[in-house]
């Protein structure tokens, strides 16, 4: 009932419209008919009887011409309304979202929605929510955590704070597919450790980690997460607090890639054969289908 009676209000009812219609042609009929009544009276003489039927067509077709003309405004101001009505409930494509020339929506997942954690759901979703995860599972884990949803991290995806230790640690977060994490990337993140005198940190990615970087890792206080350890890790919390991590997963379009620079979801772009994910702000790398882009990626 109420989806019936908005469109009734956002639209004009037939009867209406049929009213609107007739005034159009009611109008132009009596301005013709004074008209000729107008022409009738000049036509005739200016004395006797002929000079008092002058005077009535006179006054008659000036009458009727009036009535006319009031009737063809009347149909033009309702004609007019009725038009801005119509088009301020004319539904309107949201033109942030509408695909331009060279994108595609993609509105679906690329696969089922997982109902469980597996290491699926790491491949699915995009490196926002795998950043979320990370950070509801260190809550979980009795932290009080910091993070950036967008823009610069300085080399920090989450700050932990133990509030039973007084102990920071910085986090970073690395969501690739197949592409390995190597010495350099972890060595970088030890430069920002020492930036800050911290002496310890956690590295969680959903890949593997070199035989050098583990190494290097573990020679330097950096705690090296792979998606199977982190895997591992969420199933073993409880039932209920799996769930709500994997929620946390699944929220939203959790497929698309969000821009790191506004935090925007990106648009499926082709250019020719290629797709790619580009967000409208211009101000990331495109992430290409298929291939990891590390530079998008961190």
């Amino acid at each position: 009932m109420p989806a019936i009676f908005a469109m009734r209000q956002g639209r004009p009812r037939r009867s209406h419209y049929r009213r609107r219609q007739s005034l159009f042609p009611a109008g132009f009929s009596l301005a013709v008919m004074g008209t000729i009544l107008l022409l009738m009276a000049f036509m005739l003489g200016g004395s006797g009887v002929l000079a008092s039927a002058r005077k009535l067509f006179l006054f008659a077709g000036w009458q009727i011409l009036g009535a006319g003309a009031a009737l063809v405004f009347l149909h033009v101001l309702l004609s007019k309304r009725a038009a801005s009505v119509q088009k301020e409930h004319r539904p309107q494509l949201n033109q942030s979202s509408a695909p331009s020339a060279g994108e595609t929506d993609e509105d679906a997942p690329p696969g089922p929605r997982p109902s469980q954690w597996s290491a699926e759901v790491f491949a699915q979703i995009e490196w926002r929510r795998f950043e979320a995860v990370c950070e509801k599972l260190f809550v979980l884990k009795g932290f009080e955590t910091r993070s950036k949803p967008f823009g610069p991290d300085d080399g920090v995806d989450i700050w932990l704070h133990s509030p039973a230790t007084r102990l920071t640690v910085p986090v970073q977060c690395k969501h690739w597919k197949s592409t390995q994490v190597g010495i350099k990337e972890v060595r970088e993140f030890l430069g920002v450790m020492a930036a800050c005198h911290i002496k310890r940190g956690i590295y969680a990615t959903t890949s593997r980690f070199s035989d050098k970087a583990r190494q290097f890792a573990r020679a330097n206080g950096i705690s090296a997460l792979d998606g199977g350890r982190l895997l591992a890790m969420i199933q073993a919390q409880t039932p209920q607090q799996q769930q709500q991590l994997l929620d946390v997963a699944l929220q939203g379009e959790y497929w698309k890639p969000t821009c790191a620079s506004c935090g925007h979801k990106m648009a499926r772009k082709k250019t020719g054969n290629v797709f790619s994910w580009q967000c409208k702000c211009g101000k990331s790398q495109p992430i290409f289908i298929g291939k990891e882009n590390a530079a998008a990626a961190a």
